[in-house]
């Protein structure tokens, strides 16, 4: 029987074309309304998650100052109570969990309901309308997952990324992702089939590994977060997400031979940073594993991924997810049920 895990991998695409079908509801409208509302009145945008959700807030916080050119502040849900008195009339925030049950996300809202400015709106962003967290919300956006049962969240994340870039698209009123929601999902399909033979083969030559790091930069550094989480849930090996140019600040010297870094890069030689921290991780010896569009002479191994900056980042994780499920198989673990991990955290 196929596991729960692998089986949402494979669902992904069709997510995102059910998720792009469900823009013609109401709940995508409204929310796209009081986000360009609070812009046009100087009100605060602000994004909340926890674990994958808040990964794949980043990653809107980078497309709304790259598309929208607006600056998004994006913080953990549990950590947001101090800054509630801070908000200002006409704010926005925008509260992400996939179930709508999860414990951080019902205090923080039990608490921002009675206590934020007149004007201030709260939108939500998940798999469940009739959750508590939908409920209390002004407007609640369905993400379509349908059934998840694997307690990593693999299409939860892309479908999370992929609403961030429809409301990013509302805004400004165009169908830039819609329109390309098809060559996205054929990529994935391509990687999840294709790709797969050679996934598990890095599989087995990495299971022995006690640390891994996980490379990003600019749109790419919610991937190495999420990948780095994906790979410590289910094989329980030590990946340690950065953005590439921190990496320089001390956590580079931990790199001895072998060691595996793998880098998301949607264009390796367009990004002078990323390009000179994956040199010298090479030149100390690091195994180094790219994913973006092009090659690099400093790659062990490159995992190819569609050539588009803005949407990139929900195919290139693709492989990584698949990474994290086969380490998971090689070393015996259930992927579908890590040890010490719940699916919905009180």
């Amino acid at each position: 029987m196929e596991h729960a895990m692998l089986r949402e991998i494979k669902e992904q695409p069709e997510v995102l074309r059910r998720l792009v079908g469900s823009c013609k509801h109401s709940f995508f409208a409204e929310a796209v309304t009081l986000i360009r509302e609070s812009i046009s009145n100087g009100g605060q945008v602000v994004f909340l998650g926890n674990g994958t959700s808040y990964h794949s807030c980043i990653y809107g916080q980078y497309l709304f100052s790259i598309s929208n050119h607006v600056i998004v502040n994006i913080f953990d849900t549990a950590e947001f109570e101090p800054f509630i008195e801070n908000l200002n009339q006409n704010a926005t925030v925008v509260i992400v969990s996939q179930s709508g049950e999860t414990g951080d996300a019902l205090e923080i809202i039990q608490k921002l309901v009675p206590s934020k400015p007149e004007g201030s709106k709260i939108i939500s962003i998940t798999n469940n309308p009739k959750s508590t967290l939908a409920r209390e919300s002004d407007v609640a956006i369905d993400l379509m997952l349908g059934e998840t049962n694997a307690i990593p969240s693999t299409k939860g994340y892309t479908a999370e990324m992929a609403t961030f870039a429809l409301l990013s698209d509302g805004i400004k009123e165009s169908q830039n992702f819609a329109g390309k929601v098809e060559t996205i999902a054929k990529e994935m399909k391509r990687v999840i089939f294709a790709e797969h033979e050679q996934i598990k083969a890095l599989s087995d030559k990495l299971k022995n590994q006690q640390l891994m790091y996980v490379l990003g930069h600019s749109i790419g550094l919610s991937n190495a977060y999420e990948a780095a989480l994906k790979i410590k849930e289910c094989a329980h090996i030590q990946a340690e997400g950065y953005s590439g140019p921190e990496f320089r600040h001390g956590p580079s010297s931990m790199i001895g031979y072998s060691t595996p870094v793998i880098v998301f890069a949607p264009d390796i030689e367009s990004e002078e940073d990323l390009k000179s921290v994956v040199g010298e991780v090479k030149h100390s010896g690091g195994y180094v594993i790219g994913v973006g569009s092009e090659h690099s002479l400093h790659y062990d191994l490159h995992l190819k991924t569609i050539d588009d900056y803005l949407y990139s980042p929900l195919t290139a994780i693709v492989p990584i997810q698949l990474l994290a499920f086969e380490l998971a198989m090689t070393k015996g673990l259930d992927p579908d049920k890590p040890i010490g991990v719940r699916k919905v955290v009180d």
